[in-house]
Formats: structure tokens, C-alpha cells, sequence
């Protein structure tokens, strides 16, 4: 679909395009970015095609192309000053209602949007591959954003099953408040949910042993055994939390997670206990998880410094302790 400017800010104002914060929090232009791309158009440089997803109602949700159309509310609200202009040098401090006709009416009318438009029953998959590298390529997106995204289940499950261990287990990461941060440390506690589940889901062989290439294979082949098998989401969630009060009745404590990042792999001084929470590492919580789900106990002084399950982005740890001895 192709729009002048003037049509797609009014279709803002309407709502048939909105722009989702889920989208936008990873980046914020700078005065000197905006100013670049407002003169860009006005020199008649193409902007951009923007993805958008479109939903059963025909609204369009913005994927690609968020920092783009709020540069351009921005100009036209008056909230910047063009400053700074390369060539176009007779605009220099003019704010949109203070540009000379030619260039206000020709800045609405003549520049075109392309907007590139995704189905709203397009299949799952196709659309976590597609966000997935978009946001690769271009803007260093979680791939749980890309998850989040592509399942329309998946965010409700892993916010209740956070939810409902939070006496078990804490993280730091607050309700989401639309900032780049909270964004952040959703996105990843959310992937170590998917982790844990994906682990249940290994130990039962309901995913195949063999992937062992890396832990974004195995939050892979979870996400789409769960898109496959909802029926069974309520049955998982039960023995994630089964798992939590076995680790809780083994050390008589809580875990707070010290890094929420599957990427960060810090360790924390062994021992660190506050007020009835013991601090652990994600690869304490793995370890931990792992031991409950073999009904293993759990030793206080390797969960305070366990293996490096997750170095390297690999599950062969993992699998041993799932797989191998098991009276260990």
C-alpha cells in the first residue's frame, strides 16, 4: 500500500495505524537523527518501506518503520526545531508551522510511504522467522520479542506462570512500564520460562534429546511444541511450579535471580542469602531446576556456583544431568 505522508498521519490520528511500544523501546532518535530524515524528505530521498501487520479488523500495527512515522508526528506537532541542516539551509530553526508554504505543502503531498503489510492469519512460524531477522539485521531485537510476537499465546503464558511463582523464585524486572529497560528484562525472564518449560518438555521426551546444538534450539523446538499443543499448557505450568516448591522444601529458601539474561553468565558470591531469598545465577536456577526434575537434591554450595550450563549457547550439560546417571 502506498500513502502520501498527509493520509498516514491521519490514518494515526484515526487508529487504523498504531505504532506498539513492544516495537519501539530499543530505540530513541536523537534531534540530529530526526532533523537528517525530515530534511532527507524535503530534498525528495525516498523513505523506507515500513512493515505493518494487519489485524482482522484492518488496523495496522507497525513492525518496521516505528522510529520513521513518530519522527514525522513529531515534526508536525512542533516538538522539534530543524537545526543543524546540511544543504537546506533557509529552513535552519523553523518548526513545522513556521516553514514557508511551498515546503509544508509539498512535504504532506508529494512524499509517498510505501507500507509493506503482513496478513493477520499468516502462519505463525513464517512470521517469527521474518521478525527475527529484521530485527537482526537492523535493530539487535530480543529473539523473544520475536517470539512474543509470532505466538499470540505465549506472552499471556509465561507473564501467569511468572506470576504464579513469584514466592519461588524473583527476578530483577519490574511490570512492564513502557520504558527500553523494563522491555528488556521482561523479554527476559519470559525466555527463561520458556527455558524451564522447554527443559520439562526434554525430560519427558516430548522434544527430541538430540537438540543439542544450542539453547536457542531447544526454546525453539519448545515454542512450537507448545503453538502445537495448547491443551497441555495448564498440565506444564503445574509442574513448573511443582519443581519450584520441591527446589524451595530442598533449601528452605527462595531464589532471586542476580542475572536475568540467558547471555549474561555472572556468578554470585557463594552463600549470599537475604532474607529468606538465596541470590543464584541463571545457571543456578538451571542447575536447581534440572536436580528438581529428577527428584535430586540440590547442594547449597554448587547452586551458589554451578556449571556453566549456558556458556556457549549449549545444552550438553544439560542433557547429561536429564539423560545420564540419574542416581547421581
Amino acid at each position: 500500500m502506498t500513502l502520501p505522508i498527509q493520509s498516514l498521519l491521519d490514518w494515526v490520528m484515526q487508529h487504523r495505524i498504531v505504532v506498539n511500544p513492544m516495537f519501539t523501546y530499543h530505540r530513541s532518535w536523537g534531534r540530529h537523527v530526526k532533523v537528517q530524515f525530515i530534511e532527507s524528505i524535503f530534498l525528495g530521498m525516498p523513505v523506507p518501506d515500513f512493515w505493518c501487520e494487519e489485524n482482522n479488523y484492518g488496523e495496522l500495527s507497525v513492525l518496521d518503520g516505528s522510529q520513521y512515522l513518530e519522527c514525522l508526528i513529531e515534526f508536525v506537532q512542533d516538538r522539534f526545531k530543524l537545526q543543524d541542516m546540511k544543504i537546506l539551509h533557509d529552513l535552519e530553526g523553523c518548526t513545522y508551522t513556521e516553514l514557508p508554504f511551498h515546503y509544508s505543502s509539498s512535504f504532506l503531498g508529494r512524499t509517498d510511504i510505501e507500507l509493506r503489510i503482513i496478513s493477520y492469519d499468516t502462519d505463525p512460524l513464517l512470521k517469527y522467522e521474518f521478525f527475527k531477522g529484521m530485527n537482526k539485521d537492523a535493530y539487535g531485537f530480543s529473539v523473544q520479542a520475536a517470539r512474543n510476537y509470532a505466538f499470540s499465546y505465549l506472552p499471556g503464558f509465561l507473564t501467569e506462570l511468572r506470576e504464579s511463582n513469584n514466592g519461588f523464585v524473583g527476578f530483577d524486572a519490574n511490570e512492564r512500564d513502557y520504558s527500553r529497560s523494563s522491555f528488556k528484562l521482561a523479554f527476559n525472564v519470559d525466555e527463561i520460562y520458556l527455558l524451564l518449560i522447554s527443559l520439562v518438555l526434554l525430560n519427558h521426551r516430548a522434544i527430541s534429546e538430540n537438540v543439542r546444538v544450542g539453547v536457542a534450539d531447544l526454546l525453539d523446538s519448545g515454542m512450537l511444541f507448545l503453538n502445537e499443543n495448547t491443551w497441555c499448557l495448564s498440565n506444564l505450568a503445574a509442574e513448573v511450579k511443582k519443581n519450584f516448591e520441591f527446589i524451595h522444601s530442598e533449601i528452605g529458601l527462595s531464589l532471586h535471580v542476580a542475572s536475568s539474561g540467558l547471555s549474561s553468565y555472572s556468578r554470585v558470591d557463594s552463600g549470599r542469602v537475604l532474607k529468606g531469598w538465596a541470590e543464584v545465577s541463571v545457571d543456578g536456577l538451571v542447575y536447581a531446576f534440572v536436580r528438581a526434575l529428577n527428584g535430586r537434591r540440590i547442594h547449597i554450595d554448587v547452586l551458589m556456583n554451578p556449571p556453566r550450563y549456558l556458556r556457549g549457547r549449549t545444552i550438553n550439560a544439560i542433557c547429561a544431568d536429564l539423560f545420564g546417571d540419574r542416581n547421581a
